[in-house]
């Protein structure tokens, strides 16, 4: 879990730069269960491990991307190679029996098992490794690495393959960057396994806008996507005369009041900005759209926390109970998490997740009070709804983020 934003800038990295990204690659390495597998003599490991790094980048280099992320004050923290499917040709493989020498035996057997996971795809990129030293670990680099690359996959329709070194990283920063598993897992021994992961590619049509369409268009079925006033929203409702839409991705970070107070969303900061800024920012058009609507004060379920007067909004945010209704009920809202006093945490998490205009995953607030009134219910960035919450004035600088909702009419 990312537990401080900082200031992070991705570029591609220089040849000259090729130490600095096999010593990240080394240090990152150091105690990866696959080079202890592959290399079980601690004495050979280090030097077979940094030539191994040492011919996937320079082949990275050549037919791929090589990316280095930097923060202030502390220079290269992390490191990202990848190259399109069928970059690693017979003399690679050649080359790489040179580098593992007395490993060499291993590393065939891992070839074979990772070949016969490869996707049978002509088109894709190879994620190979990705690393970042220890003293950068939980600042969300991972994540501001994978997203700058996906943003040009994404331009260009080209899906992702993966190979993620645990069941954690899988469903954590692999999970949040839109990768799933695939197929079954890697297993070289009972210690070492790897998760086959795929990127599927974003669909190319662009999504349909709706300034005058009827109840009954194809367009506006319930988890459809749809543009409106220049941003993707998705479908959670139909009626006869309006929609129920709620913003695709997180459209703005700041905190859910502007003090740390007892506050309630019928007084907050935030639904001030949602109704004044944000809808003053829409054309005139997009406003005559926008139904006025009773956006109901749900205490929080759990904690018995009241929510305050029921209020009449233009845009509002998703209460935890609509949460429910609209991505999946496990009924832990109405019977608690057993394994949790402060989270709902079940198989809707996946779909629960948003990312921000960047793809970076990001909390995004709801309505629903906390434990205490100063305190905001959320979901967080892996997708599980905070029952506890957390505290209105948090920094916009930790990245909670904002999905307006709002009836369309029809």
């Amino acid at each position: 879990m990312v537990t401080q934003q900082i200031e992070v800038t991705i570029r591609n990295a220089a040849v000259e730069e090729m130490d600095t990204v096999i010593h990240i690659f080394n240090v990152g390495f150091e105690k990866d269960p696959f080079f202890r597998w592959l290399v079980p003599n601690p004495e050979q490991r280090g030097a077979i491990r940094d030539n191994f790094f040492r011919l996937h980048t320079k082949i990275a280099y050549n037919k791929g991307t090589v990316l280095i992320a930097e923060v202030p004050d502390l220079g290269a923290v992390g490191v990202y190679i990848t190259y399109p499917n069928g970059s690693f040709v017979d003399e690679n493989y050649a080359e790489m029996d040179v580098v593992t020498h007395e490993c060499r035996e291993r590393y065939g057997l891992a070839v074979e098992a990772f070949d016969r996971h490869y996707p049978p795809v002509e088109n894709f990129e190879y994620l190979l490794y990705m690393a970042i030293l220890p003293n950068a670990h939980n600042y969300g680099i991972g994540s501001a690495l994978l997203a700058h690359r996906f943003r040009d996959l994404d331009a260009r329709g080209i899906p992702s393959y993966c190979e993620a070194v645990s069941r954690r990283v899988a469903g954590g920063l692999c999970g949040r960057s839109g990768f799933q598993p695939i197929g079954d897992p890697i297993i070289l021994d009972d210690n070492v396994s790897m998760y086959p992961m795929w990127r599927p590619a974003p669909s190319k049509q662009p999504f349909p806008q709706i300034n005058c369409l009827k109840s009954d268009d194809e367009h506006i079925a319930v988890g459809s996507v749809v543009t409106f006033a220049n941003h993707e929203w998705r479908v959670l409702e139909v009626q006869a005369t309006k929609v129920l839409l709620l913003s695709e991705k997180i459209l703005a970070c700041r905190p859910f009041h502007d003090r740390f107070e007892d506050i309630s969303w019928a007084d907050c900061e935030l639904r001030e900005y949602l109704n004044n800024d944000f809808y003053g920012s829409l054309d005139a058009e997009s406003q005559s759209k926008i139904v006025e609507t009773r956006v109901p004060g749900y205490k929080n379920s759990w904690f018995g926390t009241n929510a305050g007067d029921d209020t009449i909004d233009k845009i509002f945010l998703l209460s935890a109970e609509d949460v429910v209704t609209y991505f999946g009920d496990s009924k832990q809202l109405w019977n608690k998490n057993p394994n949790s006093k402060f989270y709902i945490s079940d198989h809707f998490n996946a779909v629960r997740k948003a990312v921000d205009l960047s793809g970076t995953p990001r909390w995004w607030w709801l309505r629903t009070p906390g434990n205490v009134p100063s305190l905001a219910a959320g979901v967080s960035d892996d997708g599980r709804i905070v029952m506890s919450g957390d505290f209105v004035n948090r920094s916009p600088d930790f990245g909670k983020g904002v999905r307006p909702v709002l009836w369309f009419a029809v």
